[in-house]
């Protein structure tokens, strides 16, 4: 007769060999600003550590990213699914205290990926698209378009000349703000990885509507190069500072108006002259030295129901300085 003992072992065998449904906090609502635009970021990152020491080392990992161990037959992983809950492959190994994580092995060189997708997105803050207070919004009430007039005196004919605000700012992160381990015998080698941008245009109008607005990179990383934007900037920040001062000086509008055969489609525009306006001088403070700061940026129309997604990709290695 087989013994109880052995059915009760072999039960809590299978239990940890099939997935344990770790629950997942709520991410972050995505909100749209106020021409209903919203920002997400999904971001790819394959890092290659060693372990100087002569012990196994055990790595916590943010939950928030998924990650896969490179060794063999990739049954290390922490993957979400769209219920909310996590996948957890060979927990054996992958939870230690109930954190996930993975060991590195002594002189080991591991190679791991970590990914941010669709399940698990950041959302990206979008400005706000400040407008004059002589301007109204127009909205449907009861299947008729209406449009808000404002209150107080405001009687101007025209208002301004509406230019391509930009609506965000790149955060910097350094490896050090990325992979935070304080064992100074785990080295980070190498990353390289993969950053993709979408803004999503999604009103409740039911109107043919199109927004123009400049976008920058969400993420940089200083120490990285940085390359494959996709598709290709428009312009520079500093160029894109000189073109939005050229509202300024009253000057008549540029080549803004997208193409006829644009309706409900996403135009990106190329640099052109047309979109640039005369060099300028900032004065600066004597005996200082100027700080430039400068990232591509993207000016584009975005027609109602549509996602423009902007990706580019970036790589570190120690011997790189």
């Amino acid at each position: 007769m087989r013994s109880n003992k052995g059915l009760v072992f072999l039960v809590i065998v299978l239990v940890f060999a099939f997935v344990p449904a770790l629950t997942l906090a709520q991410f972050e609502v995505t909100e749209n600003n106020n021409i209903y635009l919203t920002g997400t970021v999904e971001l790819e990152l394959n890092v290659t550590l060693v372990n100087l020491d002569d012990a196994p080392k055990y790595i916590m990992v943010n939950p928030r990213y998924q990650f896969e161990v490179i060794r063999e037959n990739r049954t290390e992983f922490l993957h979400h699914n769209s219920t909310g809950a996590s996948i957890i492959g060979n927990p054996a190994k992958t939870l230690l205290n109930y954190r996930p994580g993975f060991w590195i092995y002594p002189h080991e060189v591991l190679k791991i990926r970590f990914f941010i997708n669709e399940v698990d997105k950041i959302p990206v803050p979008l400005y706000d698209y400040y407008q004059p207070q002589c301007t109204g919004y127009a909205y449907v009430e009861d299947h008729d378009l209406r449009i808000n007039v404002p209150v107080g005196f405001y009687a101007t004919p025209f208002c301004d000349v509406l230019y391509p605000q930009l609506l965000n700012n790149p955060i910097y992160l350094y490896p050090e703000a990325l992979f935070n381990v304080k064992d100074f015998n785990v080295i980070m080698y190498s990353y390289e990885g993969t950053v993709k941008f979408k803004i999503t245009h999604n009103t409740t109008l039911d109107l043919p509507t199109r927004d123009v607005f400049a976008v920058a990179p969400p993420i940089l990383f200083p120490n990285a190069e940085i390359y494959g934007y996709s598709p290709s900037p428009t312009m520079d920040y500093s160029e894109y500072l000189e073109y939005v001062k050229s509202f300024w000086k009253l000057k008549a509008p540029k080549t803004l108006s997208p193409p006829s055969n644009s309706k409900g489609e996403t135009v990106l525009y190329d640099i052109t002259n047309d979109l640039l306006t005369s060099k300028f001088e900032i004065s600066r403070v004597k005996d200082v030295k100027p700080v430039k700061i400068e990232y591509p940026i993207w000016i584009v129309w975005l027609g109602d129901n549509s996602t423009l997604e902007i990706t580019y990709k970036f790589k570190w290695g120690i011997n790189k300085g």
